[in-house]
């Protein structure tokens, strides 16, 4: 990651390129180039939106909507939550499991009918997996991913700035995961308050068609930001990524998001926590270097144990941090680690300090 001091001139505008283009189609579910890294200096980006605004493009995302008489009962038991009571023109936070209750993935549920929902998605298969799991019901499915762009503003001003496009609407006035059908500059989008930062912001969604003029009109007044910006402040705030978080086999209780999915038939070995997922920091030792290839060879892979053994740290994320010499991460311990804020050094993390921790009782 580029820090202050590698940002050209220590000006971080000056390293923007406003002629970013939009790449329609763009490769859909969270894959290898779905989105940029950054836009010149990741540590420029996440100052910028956590002080002012910043753009993401997310147009990655799948967006599929279902609707028919078995919508809302084939989401909510896919997802074991209720969303009966989501109000149109409401957003939900759901998670997708296996048949045996393993995370798969983790969606947002928007209600645009009474009998109609949208689902967004980061990944991959996750509408096939979807597809799948609601054969049977009395319902129609379509993906309307290949239709739709989706750009992110996240950041204390982006009530400001967004509400000086917008036609006759203050942005503020859109409740917390809550949507509403707007006109920006011409454009019909559906504008929902969340985000992916833990800081105030919306997600946007526009017909792709609209969405290269949508990016320049928002790129001249907003600064663009990359995957490495938006990795760095879900970090901070403790929000998993279903990509890293989700690899190991592990359930909403794991992972502390028993609330999110509180219904269906689990398992026993899913209705128990058995780890914990935390946040730490961690300098490397000596011997390591600091190098990519090391920071990679410290991610859990299939071939390790899970649940780690007491005292230990199951990595899932880790990244440089941006304002000191230490590394930032994700991870689980054991279950009955959780309130025991020393775990033991590997190979190469030292000095391991548990900065937040998300679990279930």
């Amino acid at each position: 990651m580029k820090k202050y001091s590698d940002c050209p001139n220590n000006n971080f505008n000056a390293s923007i390129k406003r002629d970013y283009r939009i790449r329609i189609p763009l490769p859909r579910g969270l894959a290898e180039n779905a989105m940029p890294m950054d836009f010149g200096c990741v540590y420029g980006e996440v100052t910028t939106c956590q002080k002012s605004a910043a753009l993401f493009d997310y147009s990655f995302l799948l967006r599929a909507l279902i609707k028919g008489p078995d919508a809302v009962q084939g989401v909510s038991e896919i997802c074991g939550r209720d969303f009966s009571d989501l109000r149109v023109g409401g957003i939900r936070y759901g998670l997708l499991t296996d048949r045996d209750g393993w995370l798969i993935s983790d969606l947002t549920i928007w209600r645009s009918k009474i009998d109609h929902l949208e689902v967004i998605a980061g990944g991959v298969g996750d509408l096939a997996d979807i597809k799948k799991a609601l054969i049977g019901y009395n319902l129609t499915i379509v993906d309307l991913s290949e239709d739709t762009a989706v750009f992110s503003v996240q950041g204390p001003k982006t009530n400001l700035v967004l509400s000086k496009i917008a036609e006759n609407i203050n942005m503020s006035k859109i409740p917390y995961f809550s949507f509403r059908d707007i006109n920006l500059a011409g454009a019909a989008c559906r504008v929902g308050r969340l985000g992916y930062t833990g800081l105030d912001g919306v997600e946007i969604l526009c017909a792709v068609e609209d969405a290269a003029r949508l990016w320049e009109l928002l790129s001249e007044r907003i600064t663009p930001a990359g995957f490495s910006a938006a990795n760095y402040l879900r970090l901070k705030a403790g929000l998993p990524l279903f990509t890293n978080e989700f690899k190991p086999l592990v359930s909403a209780a794991d992972i502390g998001l028993r609330r999110v999915r509180p219904q269906g038939n689990l398992p026993a070995d899913c209705r128990a926590p058995r780890a914990s997922r935390i946040c730490f920091s961690a300098r490397f030792g000596s011997s390591s270097g600091g190098s990519k290839k090391t920071i990679s060879s410290l991610l859990w892979t299939p071939e390790d144990e899970f649940p780690p053994e007491p005292g230990r740290l199951a990595v899932t994320s880790i990244i440089e941090d941006l304002i000191s010499d230490k590394h930032i991460g994700m991870g689980y311990v054991a279950f009955s680690q959780i309130g025991k804020p020393k775990l033991s050094p590997s190979s190469f993390l030292k000095n391991i300090r548990v900065t937040q921790e998300f679990f279930n009782r």
